[in-house]
């Protein structure tokens, strides 16, 4: 591969007897996508969590277009923190020494010790969609299993913000009489790794949806079974990456040479059209239809800084009701920087 392409880059890790334990890869293309899209990366241990032949980790980010990018490889022998120690340092120094803003696990505490070692600066959350998958196979042991599982997906997916979460964690715990419980003291301590509430000070570029659906949308899906080998997953390794690169080239076709429908009259519509990319701006679109749901009242002005509250009138999933919810958005006229309280953009919505 590198006497085809000379930016490869690839590390190997040996042991005593000079047998290979660990390595690391990335294409050109890996390594240039990890300059623009590297400052948050998904560490996907799908196959050795569902022991596939090929102890392959990848590291995955996001494009321009919403679309999932290899941003390198690996090959593990042992899942031990030393070998996700070393694994992580050889990435480092594959993109010269960027770490990521915000890096997303599974939740071992062999991933997280080697995160801390290796990435102390960064912000770690942990998958959850696994974390959720993993709660839910333990709640089986409680009596009020479907309930149980019911009120902590309300907890946890509906409270927008720390403290609305932590009241409501407290009436789940109360109500189901978990005063106590090791199992939920836990996961209530590791709170600032997984609950979304707690995630909003870090942009996550929407890869916690990605993250949910793994087993489907994971990076080399349809082309690596449990069954393939190693010398049947390199054959087909750059066949994947060209088909993979060639849906970037079609998407990067339509932003320059498509102009989608406006669904307003909103000028800012189409200004947004003119500065997202195709795919991106039909994310954009689909939010600026939901705000016909928010009301906003001016609250105070502060020299530069003027807040809003927005009152959001949704219809609960779940119910034939509606549900009112309120947040603040302060306005900042000599950066032109807004924040919302709600979070939604740094955990991968649009503006």
């Amino acid at each position: 591969m590198q006497a085809k392409s000379p930016n490869f880059f690839y590390l190997m890790d040996l042991n005593m007897e000079g047998q290979l334990r660990n390595v690391l890869w990335a294409d050109a293309r890996s390594r240039s996508a990890s300059q623009y899209f590297g400052d948050v990366v998904s560490f996907d241990t799908t196959y050795l969590k569902y022991k596939f032949n090929v102890p392959l980790v990848l590291f995955v980010g996001t494009n321009h277009h919403g679309q999932s990018i290899l941003l390198g490889c690996g090959l593990i022998s042992e899942q031990v923190v030393e070998n996700y120690i070393w694994l992580f340092k050889a990435w480092l120094t594959c993109t010269l020494g960027s770490a990521p803003n915000g890096i997303i696990t599974d939740e071992s505490k062999v991933t997280k010790a080697a995160v801390s070692e290796v990435f102390p600066k960064t912000r770690h959350r942990v998958c959850l969609w696994r974390m959720m998958k993993s709660i839910k196979e333990k709640l089986k042991e409680y009596t009020d299993y479907r309930s149980i599982k019911k009120a902590l997906g309300k907890v946890v997916f509906e409270s927008s913000l720390v403290d609305e979460f932590e009241e409501n964690w407290s009436r789940l715990i109360n109500a189901f009489g978990l005063e106590g419980n090791e199992f939920f003291s836990s996961l209530f301590e590791a709170r600032n790794s997984w609950v979304p509430a707690f995630l909003k000070d870090t942009f996550w570029a929407n890869m916690s949806i990605t993250c949910y659906k793994e087993r489907i949308n994971s990076f080399f899906e349809g082309h690596v079974h449990p069954e393939t080998s190693l010398k049947n997953f390199f054959s087909m390794y750059e066949e994947v990456l060209s088909s993979k690169y060639e849906t970037e080239l079609q998407a990067d076709y339509e932003s320059f040479h498509k102009t989608g429908m406006f669904v307003t009259k909103f000028h800012m519509e189409e200004q947004m059209s003119k500065l997202y990319t195709f795919n991106m701006f039909k994310v954009f679109q689909d939010e600026l239809k939901l705000s016909a749901c928010c009301q906003a009242s001016l609250v105070k002005v502060d020299a530069a800084i003027s807040t809003f509250k927005v009152r959001e009138c949704s219809i609960v999933s779940d119910a034939d009701r509606t549900e009112n919810k309120n947040y603040h958005v302060s306005y900042n006229v000599e950066g032109s920087l807004v924040h919302c309280s709600c979070g939604f953009f740094s955990l991968g919505d649009s503006m």
